[in-house]
């Protein structure tokens, strides 16, 4: 665990470490760019000039194709780690679309409705270390967090000050 995230997500197809052994874990576009993000902000000296250059060329295809809510979380973390306004009003308005759908919300298995509530903490917490305003991202926190049942996610949630 890395600072106040709740987890790391490696890059796209790379070699997880699980208990003693290696496992190979594939994992979407938007969760490869989300976590490149989350390691480029708690990592900033690590970054080379063309790893930079590979997540952002990744977050210009993600902006052409997003699709879903993962890839729309991880569209709006790169576009304020990069300060790329027209990505971030892309990616706010995909957001703002699915999260204000209270019904399509509640429906959803817990399971996923956790991975949306953990999408939407990772994008507070970037977007508090690039001194971003994320006012909107918690109020829909705020409104998912009451049928959220998982600790951990609850625990997270508590660590950026998300009042419920």
């Amino acid at each position: 665990m890395f600072g106040l995230f709740r987890t790391h997500r490696a890059p796209i197809s790379a070699a997880v470490p699980v208990n003693d052994g290696l496992k190979t874990e594939p994992i979407s576009l938007g969760d490869g760019v989300i976590g490149q993000v989350k390691h480029f902000c708690l990592h900033p000296e690590s970054a080379t000039r063309d790893q930079h250059d590979a997540l952002y060329a990744q977050l210009c295809g993600l902006a052409r194709k997003a699709s879903g809510f993962e890839d729309d979380f991880a569209l709006y973390a790169g576009g304020v780690y990069y300060a790329d306004r027209r990505i971030i009003k892309r990616a706010r308005r995909l957001l703002e679309k699915c999260l204000s759908d209270d019904t399509a919300l509640a429906a959803l298995p817990d399971a996923q409705r956790c991975k949306v509530l953990e999408g939407i903490l990772d994008c507070i917490n970037i977007g508090e270390r690039m001194a971003v305003n994320d006012t909107w991202l918690r109020e829909y926190a705020s409104r998912i967090l009451p049928i959220i049942t998982d600790e951990q996610i609850l625990d997270y949630a508590r660590r950026l000050y998300i009042n419920w």
